[in-house]
């Protein structure tokens, strides 16, 4: 990073026709300041420098090829991921708005019914007025499903010496 706090390249590449000049330039310029002014913005900032036998300037842009491949790859899959999640999330908004338009459907033949029943007295009308009122509180609040599960026993760790003599037990309980 050097002196000026603010970084503008990572990483470059040098060509040169003769190999010799390059390498003769990789070891003269490695770990060297870039340049000696104080009041340069490069000023502290270090060469880093280094000869790549046999590499060529289409290795290197396959290597970029490959990179740009790999994150439009990610990218594509963190698209499809996040279309996936709002589908989801449309689906369950779709479903709960079926779910209110079934419940407020079974609401109003509850109160069609209510209203179409006749009435002669009215001890009859009070029974038919709290079967209704119950009606519709199942209708507005779904009973909550609660599971519950028995629980099981401990049995003996098999290598101690209780599993010896409960294994007859254990055996004639499950079958």
């Amino acid at each position: 990073m050097g002196g000026s706090g603010k970084l503008c390249y990572i990483e470059g590449w040098i060509e040169f026709k003769d190999k010799r000049i390059g390498q003769r330039v990789a070891r003269m310029l490695n770990n060297q300041e870039m340049t000696d002014k104080k009041h340069s913005f490069y000023f502290g900032n270090l060469w880093n420098l280094k000869y790549l036998k046999g590499f060529k300037w289409h290795n290197l842009q396959e290597k970029m090829r490959m990179k740009t491949i790999a994150r439009k790859q990610r990218l594509n899959a963190e698209m499809a991921q996040a279309q996936k999640e709002a589908n989801f999330f449309l689906a369950r908004v779709e479903q709960a708005r079926r779910i209110s338009q079934k419940e407020k459907k079974k609401q109003e033949k509850a109160l069609e019914r209510q209203s179409q029943n006749p009435t002669t007295t009215s001890s009859s009308s009070s029974s038919a007025a709290a079967a209704n009122t119950t009606e519709t509180t199942k209708v507005n609040r779904p009973e909550k499903i609660i599971r519950r599960f028995k629980q099981r026993k401990v049995v003996a760790d098999p290598t101690s010496e209780q599993a010896s003599s409960m294994s007859d037990d254990i055996l004639k309980s499950i079958l």
